[in-house]
Formats: structure tokens, sequence, C-alpha cells
């Protein structure tokens, strides 16, 4: 979310311009990223961290500014909390419930999987094991409106990218320390933060829209394989419709005979047609050219003949 790396940017780009083209059924060979679409893509990342922003402000002040607080004890919860009280999971022990604030749980609920097709849902994939990334990134945007109580009352602040990369940073470098300490602590929130968020949603397993009342039960369904007319009738139909076998239709006979060929007699099959076609190709261009030949040659003669008979006598 804060890499400055150029390399890593542009591979992250491509890659979600590749997936916004799947996702519409493009190919992006047909789409090519242009300096356009790279500016597009960089507002709409500017444009989430102000929605997550917003998405929180609320969050923020009932979680940890609610309580009746003169002004220097609300200077010294910003500086509690920023020094990790803003992830820490209240009434732990010492040294134990980092990044376990249930603020970091709703961050994700409301900024990511607040409804059913909301972003979280839809690329789901990238979600199902929450990373450190995202985590700190949280983290980060909490820290932000935190500190915009750090003068004793709530002042309004523009983000700046800058002071959110070195938060972001420093929320990194500490949830690495936590890792290498939690032995297995972290693998289980990561399942439990996406598992909620996702019922938070309320989608169903497959976010697919549907129409739930037009859905067919499973028990209402019953085999349906085609008689052995039906089979006949369709042969007899396939023949008219393509009675040279130029579409490429091949009569289940002669595709169950040829299922039971190796690969490699299928090879040598397709190899001995198609060489077969070659030489029918071959011949028949050789008799085209020995037909022209004759034909100039006719021709030939026949102008000598009227250059012959134009001769005075």
């Amino acid at each position: 979310m804060y890499e400055t790396d150029v390399d890593i940017i542009d591979n992250r780009r491509l890659d979600a311009w590749e997936e916004g083209c799947d996702k519409c059924e493009v190919d992006p060979e047909d789409y090519p990223i242009s300096p356009a679409h790279v500016e597009n893509l960089d507002g709409r990342l500017c444009t989430w961290r102000s929605h997550s922003k917003n998405h929180m402000v609320n969050e923020v002040k009932h979680t940890f500014f609610r309580k009746k607080m003169t002004l220097r004890q609300v200077m010294e919860e910003v500086e509690r909390l920023k020094a990790g009280g803003l992830h820490t999971k209240p009434g732990s022990e010492n040294g134990k419930g980092y990044f376990q604030h249930p603020i970091l749980q709703t961050f994700v609920n409301e900024c990511l999987f607040k409804f059913r097709t909301d972003i979280g849902v839809q690329f789901s994939k990238y979600f199902k094991l929450i990373s450190a990334e995202l985590m700190c990134y949280c983290c980060a945007i909490i820290q932000f409106l935190v500190e915009e109580w750090d003068t004793g009352v709530r002042v309004r602040r523009t983000l700046d990218l800058e002071e959110q990369r070195k938060a972001y940073n420093t929320h990194l470098t500490n949830h690495t320390l936590f890792v290498e300490k939690s032995d297995g602590r972290w693998d289980l929130m990561r399942e439990q933060i996406f598992l909620r968020a996702f019922g938070n949603s309320g989608a169903s397993k497959s976010a697919i829209p549907v129409d739930e009342r037009n859905l067919t039960q499973e028990a209402g369904i019953q085999a349906d394989t085609p008689t052995e007319e039906e089979r006949a009738a369709w042969l007899k139909e396939m023949a008219a419709l393509d009675p040279k076998g130029k579409l490429g239709l091949e009569e289940p006979e002669q595709a169950s005979d040829r299922d039971h060929f190796s690969d490699d007699q299928r090879v040598v099959q397709d190899t001995g047609t198609y060489r077969e076609q070659e030489g029918s190709r071959d011949r028949r261009d050789n008799q085209d050219r020995g037909d022209n030949r004759h034909d100039r040659n006719r021709s030939g003669t026949h102008e000598e003949r009227e250059a012959g008979d134009r001769q005075p006598v």
C-alpha cells in the first residue's frame, strides 16, 4: 500500500489491470494499459485511502475517546495508542495481545466486507489469508485518526503520504517481531479475521449474484441420458448438416477408435494424414502448372499460325 519501488508498483498495476480485464471477460491484449489507466489506478488507490479513513472516523472516536477525559488525558491516551495500544487487545497481559484489538476486525468489516458485493467478497481469493501488509495499513489509517486528537480535541487533517508511510513501516517492523514470537497466533488470526469479515458481509459462499427464487432444487433434477433413437436421429441429422465432414465433426465410431490410440499413435496418424494431404495438394499444384504450360504452348502455336496466315503469298 505504501510501496516505493517503481518496478514492484508497475507489476502490481499490471496485475490489477489484468484482473480487471478478466473480471470483465475481455482480453488484456485488446485493451493495453495506458498512462491514463495508470493515473486512474493511482487515483482509485488514493480514493480508497480516503474512504478507509472516512469509514473509521466514528469507530476510532467511540472506541478510544468516548469516555469523558481532560485535554491532558486525551493527549496522553494518544501517545499510548501510538506506542502500540491502538492494535493491542484490551486487558492483555504485558507483552501479549499485539495486533489483536477488535478495531482491526472492524476495519476489515467496514472497508472490505461491508456488503455482499464489496471488494473483499468479489476478490475473496486475495483475502482468505489476511496479509501483514493489510493489517499494518489498517494500523496506519487508525493511527492517523488517533493523531487528529493529539491536541486534546479532534482537529481534521489531510492524509499525508510520507507520514502514512512512516507509520506503516513502523507497524510493519513491529508486526514482524510479533509474528516471530507469536507461536501460531498470527496464523489463527488470519483465518478468524477473514471468516468473520465474510460473515459480516452477508454474502453466500459464492458471491455471484443469482435470483434465489428461480434456482432449481437439486432433488428436482433427474438423470437425462440420450436414448439410442435420439443418438441415431442425431447421426442422420449430422450427416445432412455436414456431409463432407468439413466442420470437423467425427462420427462416434471414428472418434472412439481414435480414442484408443496412444499419444504417439495419434501423432503418427495425424502426421500421416497431413503428409497424405500435402502429397495430394502437391500433385494438384503440379497438374495445374502443367496445364498452364500446355495452354501457353497452344497459345503460342496459334499465334504463329495467325502470323503465317498474314504473310503475303
